[in-house]
């Protein structure tokens, strides 16, 4: 048995040998996933005794990231606003830069009673969605070209009570939508490192 500060230092240095830029960050969501605790409740509890059967499940997520999977897919879900997003292969992992998105969406729309809007290619459904939840009057809908990425967004709207407020369309930017025209508001934060620089990104990107 090692006290869990010794496995969040001995996970904290692995992570850094395998060019993980937040290994710290990292080792505690890993540690507190993997204990089923809040981060926030590792420094209530560094003397805490691992056992065997502990560290090992630890052991699997901290080779998952060490090997550069994104943290997002090993945990599951990561946080967008007040939302929890659910997060896998299915769509690229929403940054907290397209919280700006949303922030500038509900600072335009305070002025409308009420109004239509649609989101071009919405991935994970991260921003329809918190745009949704804060403003119930309005009409919502999403687009995505990838019928995966719409089932991960529909598991989020559902996972966050929302299941009801965007209507998911699949197709080619907004023209499966037009029928739903016209709106008062598009939003969209599509993909836009070029292809040509891929290789220089890092493995999770």
């Amino acid at each position: 048995m090692q006290p869990l500060l010794t496995i969040l230092n001995q996970t904290t240095d692995f992570l850094k040998r395998k060019g993980i830029e937040e290994a710290r960050l990292d080792a505690q969501h890993l540690i507190a996933h993997g204990l089923g605790l809040r981060r926030l409740d590792l420094y209530l509890q560094f003397d805490r005794p691992l056992d065997e059967e502990e560290i090992a499940r630890l052991r699997q997520l901290v080779v998952r990231r060490g090997n550069r999977e994104p943290l997002q897919h090993i945990i599951g879900t990561t946080a967008f606003f007040n939302l929890e997003i659910g997060c896998d292969p299915r769509a690229l992992i929403p940054r907290p830069e397209t919280e700006q998105l949303v922030e500038r969406a509900l600072k335009w729309s305070a002025t409308l009673s009420a109004g239509r809007v649609l989101e071009v290619g919405t991935g994970t459904g991260a921003p329809i969605l918190a745009f949704a939840e804060a403003r119930p009057e309005w009409r919502c809908a999403a687009v995505d070209l990838s019928p995966e990425a719409i089932s991960l967004a529909r598991e989020n709207a559902q996972r966050n009570g929302l299941e009801n407020r965007v209507e998911w369309l699949v197709g080619d930017l907004a023209q499966p939508a037009a029928h739903l025209a016209p709106f008062d508001l598009v939003i969209a934060n599509l993909p836009y490192i070029p292809t040509q620089v891929i290789d220089q990104l890092q493995p999770e990107v």
